[in-house]
């Protein structure tokens, strides 16, 4: 259900099938990350709490394990509650900020050319000692349109790199006021997209603001000075998981 019996095709020597055992991945990963090795481990995202105490351990250790979650939140939402992975975010998020400083990274990804970005960024992340949490779906997505987004595809890297950037902005020379501005993450970015070019149809001009990593938009920074441009207009936010993880981080801002 992951994919990975390609990747084991393609590197035999490189892959370890655990069982399902995200206790003992996640352990053996950090070993294999604490002799100079850059591991990768998956399951869904739901299960990567299994491993909780171990993640926790790798953040404030500033163990470099790059933590692939599939499946995330109601992208699975086949196999019911007991799959649907609402709260992992709260927990990666919270622990981001366990200390004085950052323990690990979260990027959730709108789409698979952004995945391929997180991934860069994550390496470069890994290389500094920090573990990385990639949290993604299961839900066939499709590449979005970044045309409107300013600086793509020049700076695309450094958009991704903020955490939020303006994916989707209608207005063609900035005369027209905002109605609204929605902030959404990860799967519920494209949807978002979608309603604010129907809005556009009926004269309402809606800004999409992609937040792609929580612990990036922490109240400060890219996020303050993307909603200023919607001061004293509705703020929408649309995420994938327990609703005030996304929310509260807009409010800070």
């Amino acid at each position: 259900s992951l994919m990975m019996n390609e990747f084991a095709q393609l590197f035999p020597d490189r892959y370890i099938d655990v069982g399902i055992r995200e206790g003992h991945m996640t352990n053996r990963a950090e070993g294999m990350a604490l002799v100079g090795l850059l591991p990768c481990i998956a399951t869904y995202d739901i299960f990567q709490l299994d491993a909780a105490a171990s993640i926790r351990h790798i953040a404030h250790e500033g163990i470099p394990v790059l933590i692939d979650s599939s499946h995330s939140s109601l992208s699975h939402s086949a196999d019911g509650e007991s799959h649907q992975g609402t709260t992992t975010p709260a927990f990666i998020d919270a622990l981001a900020h366990d200390s004085k400083h950052k323990l690990i990274e979260l990027y959730e990804p709108a789409d698979a050319e952004e995945t391929r970005m997180c991934m860069e960024l994550a390496f470069e992340t890994l290389r500094k000692k920090m573990p990385v949490y990639l949290r993604l779906a299961r839900e066939d997505m499709i590449v979005i349109d970044k045309s409107r987004a300013e600086g793509y595809p020049e700076k695309y890297k450094k958009l991704v790199a903020q955490g939020a950037y303006v994916i989707y902005d209608p207005r063609e020379d900035r005369t027209h006021k905002l109605q609204a501005v929605i902030v959404a993450s990860g799967t519920r970015v494209a949807p978002s997209i979608a309603a604010a070019e129907e809005l556009k149809k009926a004269g309402q001009y809606v800004k999409v603001i992609n937040a792609l990593s929580l612990d990036k938009i922490n109240g400060q920074g890219a996020i303050v000075e993307l909603l200023r441009d919607g001061t004293g207009v509705p703020i929408v936010t649309v995420y994938d998981g327990v609703a005030h993880i996304l929310q509260a981080k807009v409010a800070l801002a």
